[in-house]
């Protein structure tokens, strides 16, 4: 049974008649329940001696492209919704702990749902120094190299105290790339780094003197796959893909561009576009399974599995709201016009208009989306290039 034009959930009574004769119509209650959307929130920083700005990740599914979800905090602190990030908040240097709350108030089919975090503050002693968020010439200097070769590294702030958190910005010349990053501290110990993606990295001040030193070396050239033609529709995606080491080939100088993609396979290009170390483990892709994970990309299963379209473009979905990426943008996309449109499963139907209208994935023929169907690695590569340089940017 199929009902039509049916705007809200609640309990609707239905007339069925069978084979059009009214004296055996009978009247039954269909009852429709609201959709369970899920809102997840996350810190970049879980602990702050002083104060300083955390920013905010929130990652939500299911929740409709008109629905808004608001962040707050207690204690009277402001969040802001930054255009084109996550959200941010400033704390003081005063010893106490936030609640983070993002929340979407549901509507006539969809509940509401929640998701908290907590960050604690620990207030820094006047005789530890003040915190320093910008070029205070307060705490202690972070050095850089006045000119590094084939490159510039700048930080923020220059100055620090112990406990502040100090970014590093690095920009390789054209055709150089990133072959080293070390800080150590007065003593000569390495301070670990979080590389948090964009050529940006960040550490904890500790006490004392920091020295900041990088190296480039020239950038790798995309290989010569024999498989991949010059002139053909994804030869440009091919190269573009394997320059920046998201995709390689698969032995003999080949990269099979006509070769399905993996649950597993797309895990772990999307830990490599995130910095993330996928090197190591019991399987191959044991790392960039535990990253997808643990990010909320995707929930890790069957990742042996031929990846669908639509799964395709739900983790890529996922992982530009981790991303911080405004994807409401092309949510409200009409695909209506493929025939196949209405099989595009719900769960994922959101994320195949924000793909569609942010020009990711293109349908595989003028009506026809194909949302059950497998990706080939070409056709994976161009919706990986489409991103990176149409919402990534």
């Amino acid at each position: 049974m199929t009902l039509t034009d049916v705007a809200d959930s609640g309990a609707y009574t239905v007339e069925i008649t069978v084979d059009n004769d009214t004296a055996t119509s009978e009247s039954t209650t269909v009852t429709i329940t609201k959709a369970t959307p899920t809102v997840k929130i996350s810190a970049d920083q879980t602990s702050l001696t002083g104060s300083g700005t955390v920013e905010l990740t929130v990652i939500s599914n299911g929740v409709p492209t008109e629905g808004e979800i608001a962040v707050t905090c207690d204690n009277g602190i402001t969040v802001t919704a930054n255009k084109d990030g996550p959200f941010s908040a400033a704390l003081p240097n005063e010893t106490k702990t936030y609640t983070f709350t993002a929340s979407y108030a549901g509507d006539d089919n969809h509940k509401e749902a929640a998701d908290t975090c907590k960050v604690s503050v620990t207030r820094r002693s006047s005789d530890g120094g003040s915190s320093s968020s910008g070029s205070s010439s307060s705490g202690n200097e972070v050095s850089v190299p006045s000119k590094a070769s084939n490159g510039a590294v700048t930080v923020s702030p220059k100055n620090a105290s112990k406990g502040d958190r100090v970014t590093i910005t690095v920009k390789p010349d054209s055709g150089y790339q990133l072959k080293d990053l070390t800080v150590t501290d007065k003593d000569g110990n390495k301070i670990a780094l979080t590389d948090k993606g964009d050529g940006k990295y960040t550490f904890t001040m500790p006490a004392g003197k920091v020295d900041v030193k990088a190296a480039f070396a020239e950038a790798a050239k995309a290989p010569d796959f024999t498989d991949v033609a010059e002139g053909q529709w994804y030869a440009k995606a091919v190269d573009y893909v394997a320059d920046k080491g998201i995709m390689s080939g698969i032995g003999g100088q080949k990269f099979g561009p006509d070769g399905k993609l993996t649950r597993a396979m797309l895990m772990t290009m999307l830990a490599r576009l995130d910095g993330a170390d996928t090197t190591g483990g019991s399987t191959w892709y044991e790392q960039g399974r535990a990253w997808a994970m643990e990010k909320g990309v995707s929930d890790g299963t069957d990742p042996e599995g031929v990846i669908t379209r639509e799964q395709l473009v739900v983790m890529l979905y996922r992982y530009a709201q981790l991303k911080g990426i405004d994807v409401s943008v092309g949510e409200d996309t009409d695909i209506l016009r493929y025939a196949d449109a209405q099989s595009v499963s719900g769960w994922a139907m959101s994320a195949m208009r924000w793909a569609c209208g942010a020009g990711v994935i293109k349908g595989t023929s003028d009506v026809t989306l194909s949302p059950h169907g497998s990706a080939s690695r070409a056709e994976v590569a161009a919706m990986f290039m489409n991103y990176l340089e149409n919402v990534a940017k």
